[in-house]
C-alpha cells in the first residue's frame, strides 16, 4: 500500500502501535474478533455518516466485550443499537423520504422473516412511490436497491410471499402513533404489541450487498 500511497507511511506506523498493544493483551481469537467487528462498525459509521474513523483509537464499547470474552454484535453499541441513528441520518442527508420509510420493511423482514414461512405477508403503506417499489422490487435509486435486495432475499431464504398495499394516511392510525411516540394509544389500537421493543438490527445486516 505504501508503495502506492507513500505519504500514508506515517498513518500506518501510528496505527501499528496500537495493533501491537491490543495483540498482547488478547488472545489471538479475542484479538481476531476485536478488529473484525471494529472495522465493520468503522465502515457502517463511514457509510451513513461519511465522516473519518481514527483508527488508532480503541472502540471501549467492543473492547471491553470483547475482553470480557462476550459474543459480540457487528456495529451494535454497548447500550444501544447504533442502526436507527445511521439509517435515519443516511435517509436525511439524502433528503429521501422513500429511504426512510423503507426501514420498517426491511427491518421486520430482518427480525421476524423466519416466523412468514410460507404465509402470503402484506405490508399497508401511506407512500404510494414505495407500494410501487415493494411491489415491483425495482427503484432508480442505488442506496434504497441496496435494501430492497436484501429485502428480496428473506422470501427467497424462508419461503414466504411478500407484497404492499396503499393506504391512505388518514386511516394509518397505528403508524401515526407509532411516529408520535403515543404508546397507550398503540397498545390501544393494537392491544397484541409487545410491551418492549425488539432491538434495532444493525446497518449492516439490512443491506445487499453486504461489504463489511
Amino acid at each position: 500500500m505504501t508503495a502506492v500511497h507513500p505519504e500514508r507511511r506515517a498513518e500506518l506506523n501510528f496505527y501499528l502501535s496500537p495493533i501491537l498493544k491490543l495483540r498482547v493483551q488478547f488472545s489471538l481469537p479475542l484479538f481476531y474478533e476485536y478488529h473484525k467487528n471494529f472495522s465493520r462498525k468503522a465502515a457502517a459509521i463511514i457509510l451513513t455518516r461519511y465522516g473519518k474513523i481514527n483508527w488508532s483509537i480503541r472502540d471501549k464499547d467492543l473492547y471491553f466485550q470483547v475482553f470480557a470474552g462476550r459474543h459480540v454484535v457487528p456495529a451494535i453499541n454497548a447500550h444501544h443499537g447504533i442502526c436507527d441513528d445511521d439509517f435515519i441520518g443516511l435517509a436525511h442527508h439524502k433528503r429521501n423520504s422513500t429511504l426512510l420509510e423503507l426501514m420498517p420493511t426491511v427491518i421486520s423482514a430482518v427480525l421476524w422473516g423466519a416466523n412468514w414461512s410460507r404465509r402470503r405477508t402484506i405490508f399497508h403503506c401511506d407512500n404510494e412511490a414505495l407500494v410501487y417499489i415493494l411491489n415491483k422490487r425495482r427503484s432508480a435509486d442505488s442506496i434504497i436497491m441496496m435494501f430492497i435486495r436484501r429485502l428480496t432475499l428473506r422470501p427467497l431464504k424462508y419461503n414466504f410471499h411478500l407484497m404492499a398495499l396503499h393506504i391512505a394516511g388518514a386511516t394509518n392510525d397505528i403508524a401515526d402513533a407509532i411516529s408520535r411516540q403515543q404508546w397507550a394509544r398503540v397498545h390501544h389500537l393494537a392491544p397484541w404489541a409487545d410491551t418492549f421493543p425488539c432491538q434495532i438490527p444493525n446497518l449492516v445486516e439490512l443491506i445487499y450487498p453486504n461489504f463489511f
